[in-house]
């Protein structure tokens, strides 16, 4: 699943572009040039950490979906043990 990631770019006011990691949603770079944010996108190794904090930042998640979307991070970060 990982290998068809997608990952949303975002530009900002600044003329800086942000990659967002579609599994945690944190910002995995920001930068000037969008083709820089390639190589931060294969690199990017998602964390128990990095979901908690997305779920934590309610301003990255629009009110009326925040549980919908809360509950699908959550099935797809269920303990395997």
């Amino acid at each position: 699943m990982r290998d068809s990631w997608t990952f949303p770019h975002r530009f900002n006011s600044d003329g800086t572009i942000d990659s967002i990691c579609p599994g945690c949603l944190i910002t995995v770079a920001t930068t000037d040039y969008e083709a820089d944010l390639a190589a931060s996108e294969r690199l990017h190794v998602c964390t128990r950490r990095d979901l908690l904090a997305s779920l934590a930042d309610t301003s990255a998640i629009d009110a009326g979906g925040s549980q919908d979307l809360r509950q699908k991070l959550l099935r797809r970060w269920r303990p395997t043990n």
